[in-house]
């Protein structure tokens, strides 16, 4: 085990935890499944017999989260009159990203910031994972954590490079060892959440641009710990391409 680095055992039973929020972002296009995606937004990618957005929703509500908000924005009518304003135990409000081809999911999440009042858990609208890895993330009191994934090897992944138990490099090419892949599920307390937004109010003022969810994190880093939760359940698919959509029906198409 790497010096510094803390790995959490899974925890099976009854878990208790406080946060009851979630944001998803599940504004894009989806480009590289554009032959899926011309008929519905990748969000309602079918998987099994259900939709992308319906598995993260059940997974959510299995964890105790009931208050989702969900960034829209290409074909956002078709996910909006698929899942309501109520899904599976979950109370549902909409944010708009009108500017979805010029922009990312960092510009999702800015969009949402004046709904976040008592921190936020943050997953990306086209990630489906097992319940497990929610539930385990969010037994633990880790105030400001990202999952870090020590199994599974993405392509183009955002890894992370941990010293003495913090996240200290986050991002695409980062310069020191990863320590593994963070697929896009974070938390973090409300002084967090109001320091990440302060940064992309900086990022966004001359309007949308491309940008991941992990910058604000990387300059966090120097005055906020953020701490890694260690993963080795590999249970997870972040859909990005043909290859992945077939794996993500190989693990959850019978859920």
């Amino acid at each position: 085990m790497d010096e510094g680095i803390q790995h959490f055992p899974l925890k099976n039973g009854s878990i208790k935890q406080s946060m009851t929020k979630a944001i998803i972002c599940a504004a894009g296009r989806g480009n590289r499944l554009s032959r899926y995606t011309e008929e519905y937004p990748k969000a309602l990618l079918p998987i099994g017999k259900k939709q992308v957005i319906k598995h993260i929703l059940e997974t959510l509500f299995s964890s105790g989260i009931t208050d989702v908000i969900i960034v829209v924005g290409y074909m956002k009518e078709a996910v909006i009159s698929c899942i309501g304003k109520e899904y599976k135990g979950c109370s549902i409000t909409y944010v708009s990203n009108d500017d979805f081809d010029f922009s990312d999911n960092l510009y999702s999440m800015w969009l949402a910031r004046d709904h976040v009042v008592n921190g936020m858990l943050f997953v990306n609208g086209d990630t489906v994972f097992h319940m497990d890895i929610l539930k385990n993330f969010l037994a633990h009191k880790i105030e400001n954590a990202v999952v870090v994934d020590t199994v599974n090897k993405e392509d183009n992944p955002v890894s992370a490079h941990i010293s003495d138990g913090c996240v200290m490099e986050i991002g695409h090419d980062i310069e020191n060892q990863s320590h593994g892949d963070v697929f896009g599920i974070y938390k973090l307390s409300q002084t967090a959440s109001e320091r990440y937004f302060s940064i992309a109010d900086k990022i966004f003022t001359q309007g949308p641009q491309k940008g991941g969810f992990f910058i604000p994190l990387q300059q966090m880093v120097p005055e906020i710990k953020i701490e890694p939760f260690f993963s080795d359940d590999s249970r997870w698919v972040n859909i990005n391409n043909e290859k992945d959509y077939k794996r993500a029906q190989h693990l959850f198409g019978n859920l």
